[in-house]
């Protein structure tokens, strides 16, 4: 048992070492994407002359434009099929890209041989699971970093939210979303959804391929910004749909699917022929 927990130590800090050592670029990349797409923010609010310059963009103002979404559609029409939320599937998109496809990634260049370090493949799998989740923290702290940055450079409170942008820019009237309902959509839910979708990502690469797989995810993010569905979770991420989606159930469907899959994942990993199936996929 202490061999183990030794094997599954060394695992997860190898995966850490990965995040330090080749993964900072991505998360540069990152963090310049999150700037630019907040000097677009920028830009949209100064066209609004009714939004007075002197309250600022706020630290919650750059987690909304990030994570707000857009309304529920009752019918669908040509036009809504080119409206969707830029940056809300960006964002998604990227951590999904970056982080979700490392697991296969890594088993297609090393096969077999992880099992040198790791011992069994359960001790790899589980470290893999760790690495999805620190990834996607640290992925969603750097949003969090730069909006922070942001709204100190605009001289405004980090507990500043600014109702002229919400009315004007968002379309949300401002008395009826609380703090909670904000801190649900842009922190907690994002989190719990991302983490989530890596983990299913994970495990669809391996029963098809990482290609296969990121088209599906993409897709199914991209069916939630047209219909509104406890059942897509890209509904729980949106800041206007705070209304349309119950918050507990979003949270239970969201660990659900972390754990089914996770479990699910490995069972099918574990019955692989790693020899076999790296002989296909070199054909």
């Amino acid at each position: 048992m202490k061999n183990k927990i030794k094997l599954l130590k060394r695992q997860i800090i190898y995966d850490m070492k990965i995040i330090l050592s080749f993964q900072h670029k991505r998360h540069l990349i990152f963090i310049i994407i999150n700037v630019f797409l907040f000097m677009l923010f920028h830009r949209k609010v100064n066209g609004y002359t009714a939004i007075l310059e002197d309250d600022g963009i706020g630290f919650w103002d750059y987690l909304i434009y990030i994570f707000c979404g857009k309304n529920k559609m009752n019918n669908l029409t040509q036009l809504d099929i080119f409206d969707m939320p830029v940056e809300w599937l960006l964002i998604h998109s990227y951590i999904l890209l970056a982080v979700g496809t490392y697991p296969k990634v890594e088993y297609g260049e090393r096969g077999y041989q992880f099992l040198l370090r790791a011992g069994n493949k359960w001790c790899w799998w589980i470290s893999k699971g760790f690495y999805i989740i620190t990834d996607v923290m640290l992925y969603y702290f750097s949003i969090m970093l730069v909006a922070l940055v942001s709204s100190i450079l605009n001289g405004t409170s980090i507990n500043n939210i600014n109702k002229d942008i919400l009315y004007y820019v968002f379309g949300i009237d401002g008395s009826k979303l609380t703090m909670n309902d904000i801190v649900r959509s842009t922190v907690i839910m994002p989190l719990l959804i991302i983490i989530a979708l890596c983990i299913t990502l994970m495990f669809i690469s391996f029963v098809v391929n990482i290609m296969i797989s990121v088209i599906i995810l993409l897709a199914y993010l991209s069916v939630s910004a047209y219909w509104c569905s406890k059942w897509l979770l890209g509904n729980y991420t949106m800041v206007l749909r705070t209304d349309e989606v119950p918050f507990v159930a979003g949270v239970l469907i969201a660990c659900g699917i972390t754990v089914i899959f996770f479990l699910w994942g490995y069972l099918y990993f574990n019955q692989m022929d790693m020899i076999g199936k790296q002989r296909e996929e070199m054909i």
